[in-house]
């Protein structure tokens, strides 16, 4: 069902690009670029029927006229010759992701070979294998190949910009507000060429050049995916304003426009895929260290999220589980067996706040949420956690300054610290931990952990990636991880300063309210 429904959609692509086309123009010619260089090679046999059924529906009734041979090879011959090609750059590259210099090199040599190999094949099938085709017009290739150059150009920079977008899964701010800018640039010089003098063929040059001016602006911006973005914005302006169908061959500067945007647009795209380290760095598609952080925190919270409806699920379960019991009480009772009944109630109640504590904890510190970080810490599922590894806490400042997500990321974070230090196989951890707020009013959370006589010296590759893990948790939340030694100082913080109203006793859970003066210790 997927080939047939692959092989529908490629015919129906086709059809609607090679109406919206011209000679020097063919959109196609991107569409099956395009879709060999992103789709699976098992799809490859749906798109080749594909595109054999698209040139079927206006070829075949030139097989009368021109021959047999001749509608047979015009319909099968171009779809290999690319196959071929983009085969040999998938296996030498990364594309359609988009690594390097390299790749961007080899995808715009690979889209040049294609078109003029197809425009070759097409002209020598039209004149010696057609009936009366006579000899080949050499003049009419340069418009046949750039024809086909535009289309795979506009689909073969716009591919990896779009693997990139699926890869990082969101545009940095400042990169898509300069390329909308580059988009409204390139329609209002195209309005501006609608509006001018057909005749004032200097004008309408200028005018068609200035269509480039964007896409230098956004190559040394943002790389090769300002390069990509600008320069289909511009080509696609361009192919607005010149004759459509057959007229536009006889247009001359029109055709010196297409010539000039198409090497312009390559020569950027390869550029840019050399300034990319630079513009990385200067801000471009990929999100900035802030956009990265909010991702990673995003997801944090969300798998926090997934984790708590489980440990609730469980909860509600083991209340369920209680109630069970009643009707086995109540008969206890009834028949004078009220020792068995109270002790079968003390067996039910330590079972369950031990499944509770070392359990449900586990999942999600929900104790956490009901008493706060402190109480979380002295909890016996966190204490069971590290199994015979002691570990002394030292306790100052009130949790309740500090937002939950940030008192249940700390949480995390010092399980994952205790962890690293505990592999290290130390007679005991020292942990001290502050919570307050810091000067621009955001809460944090402060932890000094050290590892005591540690048995182990030097780091495994697993220590190494289990610290990797724990810097990236803690710079979600704009922390920071200091390592000397056996010795761990990790601080992780609010996203923002909590209004004033975040600290009225009101905004906190009832029980928590009246233990909050417990829990703070000065």
């Amino acid at each position: 069902m997927i080939n047939i429904a692959a092989a529908f959609a490629y015919m129906a692509a086709y059809l609607c690009l090679r109406e919206a086309s011209n000679d020097q123009w063919y959109l196609p010619a991107g569409l099956r670029f395009a879709t060999l260089l992103a789709m699976p090679y098992r799809l490859w046999p749906a798109l080749f029927v594909g595109e054999v059924a698209a040139l079927s529906t206006f070829r075949v009734r030139m097989a009368a006229e021109y021959g047999w041979l001749y509608y047979a090879a015009s319909t099968v011959l171009a779809w290999p010759i690319v196959a071929v090609i983009v085969r040999q750059v998938r296996r030498a590259t990364s594309l359609p992701t988009l690594s390097s210099a390299t790749d961007a090199v080899a995808l715009v040599v690979a889209g040049i070979l294609s078109a003029e190999l197809v425009s070759v094949a097409n002209k020598a099938v039209s004149a010696y294998l057609r009936a009366g085709g006579g000899e080949m017009v050499y003049g009419d290739l340069i418009v046949y190949s750039l024809g086909h150059l535009q289309g795979i150009l506009l689909a073969a920079l716009g591919l990896p910009v779009v693997a990139r977008c699926i890869a990082v899964r969101r545009l940095a701010r400042p990169f898509a507000v300069e390329s909308a800018c580059a988009v409204l640039v390139c329609v209002a010089l195209a309005s501006a060429v609608y509006v001018a003098s057909p005749d004032d063929v200097t004008a309408l040059m200028a005018l068609r050049l200035c269509m480039l001016l964007p896409s230098v602006a956004l190559t040394f911006r943002h790389g090769w995916q300002g390069a990509a973005v600008s320069s289909i914005a511009a080509n696609v302006a361009l192919f607005a304003t010149i004759p459509h169908q057959d007229a536009g061959q006889v247009d001359g500067p029109a055709l010196l426009m297409q010539e000039a945007f198409a090497f312009v647009a390559a020569s950027l795209f390869v550029l840019g895929a050399r300034l990319h380290p630079v513009s990385v760095t200067m801000g471009s598609i990929v999100a900035d260290a802030a956009d990265e952080r909010r991702l990673v925190r995003e997801h944090l919270e969300a798998q926090e999220r997934r984790q708590r409806d489980s440990a609730l699920r469980a909860e509600a379960l083991q209340r369920e589980s209680r109630e069970s019991m009643r009707p086995v009480l109540n008969l206890l009772r009834k028949h004078g067996q009220a020792e068995a009944a109270m002790n079968l109630v003390g067996m039910a109640h330590t079972q369950s706040s031990q499944f509770e504590r070392q359990v449900i904890d586990s999942i999600y510190p929900l104790t956490l949420e009901r008493f706060g970080f402190f109480a979380a810490l002295e909890s016996e599922a966190f204490v069971a956690h590290f199994g015979a590894v002691p570990f002394h806490l030292d306790l100052t400042g009130s949790p309740f300054t500090v937002a939950m997500e940030t008192n249940l990321a700390a949480y995390r974070v010092l399980g994952e610290a205790i962890d690293h230090l505990a592999s290290l196989d130390p007679t005991s951890v020292s942990v001290r931990i502050h919570c307050g707020r810091k000067a621009d009013g955001r809460g944090a959370v402060s932890m000094a952990i050290r590892a005591i006589e540690p048995g182990v010296t030097g780091r495994s590759s697993s220590q190494r990636a289990r610290l990797a893990q724990l810097r990236n948790r803690v710079a979600a939340y704009g922390g920071s991880v200091h390592t000397r030694g056996y010795r761990m100082r990790l601080i992780v913080l609010d996203e923002a300063p909590a209004p004033s109203a975040a600290l009225e006793d009101v905004s906190l859970p009832s029980n928590v309210r009246l233990l909050r003066e417990v829990a703070t210790v000065h």
